[in-house]
C-alpha cells in the first residue's frame, strides 16, 4: 500500500517515528522533551517543568520495570536499538524514519532532482520489509512524499502516530497501556499524567500529529475496510 504526505505530515511522521523508537527502547524521559513541545509561551514551559524531578523518578521507575536490565542505570540510560530486548516494532520504526529522513532531504530541496538515490548506510534493523519513498509533486517551498510500504510497516507507522496524538494530548497512562499492557505501568503512568498541567496544545505538536493520525486512519479504513486501533 501507499501513501501521499504532504511537507508537514512528513515531519510529524518523523517525529512519531522518533518518539515511538524511543519508547521501546527504554528512553521513557524522552516524553519530558516531547511534552515541552506543547508549550505555547514560557508561562506554560514553567508550568510544565514544575514537577519535572518527580515525573522523571517516576518514568525511571516505570523503565525499570518494563526493562528489568536497566536498573540501576541513570535515568537517561536505555538499550541500543540492535539489542534483543527492543521490541521489533521499535527496530521497524528506526528503519523507516531513517528511509523517510533521508528521501525527505531531497523533497525538501527544490533545487536537487527529486529521483536522486539516497544512500543509507547499514543493514536494516528489523526483519520487516523496507519502505520506498519518493518525492511527490511540489507543495509550497518543498514537495510532498510517498510512501510505499507493507500492511506491518504501514500498522507501526499508524501506532506511532497513535501513540505521539496520546503524548501531545497528556494522556500518558494510556501511551504505556497501549505499549506494554501491563497494569503496573499504567498506574504509575498515571501518576505522572497527572503531575502534568493541561495547558493548550501547541499546532506544532497534538494538532500535526492527529492529522497524520487521521489521514493514515482513513487510508487503512479503505484498504481493509476496518479500523486498526
Amino acid at each position: 500500500m501507499h501513501i501521499m504526505l504532504e511537507p508537514a505530515e512528513v515531519t510529524a511522521c518523523e517525529i512519531s517515528l522518533e518518539l515511538y523508537t524511543d519508547i521501546f527502547c527504554g528512553r521513557y524521559d524522552c516524553l519530558e522533551w516531547h511534552t515541552y513541545q506543547s508549550c505555547n509561551n514560557s508561562s506554560s514551559y514553567k508550568e510544565v517543568i514544575k514537577n519535572s524531578g518527580f515525573r522523571r523518578t517516576f518514568l525511571r521507575v516505570m523503565r525499570d520495570l518494563a526493562f528489568p536490565g536497566l536498573i540501576c542505570c541513570g535515568e537517561n540510560a536505555a538499550y541500543e536499538i540492535e539489542r534483543s530486548e527492543v521490541d521489533e516494532r521499535g527496530k521497524a520504526s528506526r528503519d523507516m524514519y531513517t528511509e523517510i529522513k533521508a528521501r525527505n532531504k531531497i523533497c525538501r530541496n527544490l533545487e536537487v532532482p527529486s529521483n536522486t538515490k539516497v544512500t543509507i548506510g547499514g543493514m536494516l534493523l528489523s526483519n520487516y520489509p523496507p519502505i520506498a519513498c519518493t518525492c511527490g509533486e511540489k507543495l509550497h517551498h518543498n514537495r510532498c512524499m510517498m510512501i510505499h510500504m507493507e500492511k506491518n510497516n504501514f500498522d507501526v507507522l499508524l501506532d506511532a502516530a497513535a501513540i505521539a496524538m496520546l503524548v501531545y494530548d497528556w494522556k500518558i497512562s494510556e501511551v504505556f497501556e497501549f505499549v506494554t499492557g501491563n497494569k503496573i505501568i499504567r498506574d504509575i503512568a498515571q501518576i505522572v499524567e497527572d503531575l502534568y498541567p493541561k495547558i493548550p496544545h501547541r499546532f506544532g505538536s497534538y494538532k500535526e500529529a492527529k492529522r497524520l493520525y487521521d489521514k493514515l486512519q482513513d487510508v487503512y479504513n479503505k484498504e481493509y475496510g476496518k479500523a486498526a486501533i
